[in-house]
């Protein structure tokens, strides 16, 4: 009965090592995502990054918690990135507001031609 115990255990403990290297390397990845996403716009769009204010850290459920970083894009529109890093359960989002164009043919905003 004691070996079956210590062996668990053995278990337990490798399992928590793979999901910790996991969880390390993912956040590694997810950062270097963001990074080379903003990069990769900079070279097309000036990007100033605004405060988010209260939606800055948005916490659902008191366990999972959102990090929101907004920005404005030059001619593009809004940028908000939106991650999550919790365990196994991770996430980069990224959302795009277009600005709202006016017609090339008249002032209008809801011409459909």
């Amino acid at each position: 009965m004691e070996y079956v115990l210590i062996a668990l255990l053995v278990i337990l403990a490798v399992l928590a090592a793979v999901i910790l290297y996991l969880y390390r390397k993912n956040g590694k990845i997810m950062k270097d995502t963001v990074s080379a996403c903003l990069e990769e716009l900079k070279k097309s769009f000036k990007i100033t990054e605004k405060d988010a204010g209260k939606f800055s850290r948005i916490k659902i459920s008191g366990i999972m918690n959102f990090n929101v970083k907004k920005y404005e894009t030059e001619s593009l529109g809004n940028l908000c990135v939106m991650t999550m890093n919790m365990g196994l359960m991770q996430m980069v989002s990224f959302i795009l507001t277009p600005m709202r164009e006016t017609c090339r043919c008249c002032p209008s905003t809801s011409c459909t031609s």
